[in-house]
């Protein structure tokens, strides 16, 4: 999946207009249509705006793994992204442990 296609499912998953996520990273709907449709590309610190400005870590965009906003945990996921790497990498081991590992 494509950033392109990640910044809009997301940002749908949040019931986020363009406009919306627009104004609250500076930028005008035109912007975040462009980045959406592939026209343009997306620039990583405006990845980093716009994973702020959804509340998810900015890997949502980058991991290999499907990306659907119908089934992340935001919670789990807004609590991870501020968390260490080598803490996160013992939350997933005990995850894995506890419930076996994600597929």
């Amino acid at each position: 999946m494509s950033i392109a296609d990640r910044i809009r499912q997301l940002r749908k998953s949040k019931k986020m207009s363009q406009r919306q996520l627009g104004a609250r990273i500076g930028r005008t709907q035109q912007e975040i249509y462009r980045w959406e449709k592939g026209l343009v590309r997306v620039h990583a610190d405006d990845v980093g705006l716009i994973a702020v400005a959804l509340g998810v870590s900015v890997n949502a965009f980058y991991d290999d793994t499907e990306c659907s906003g119908e089934h992340v945990d935001w919670e789990l996921q807004a609590a991870s992204s501020n968390m260490p790497q080598q803490d996160r990498k013992k939350l997933i081991d005990f995850l894995s442990t506890a419930y076996g590992p994600s597929q």
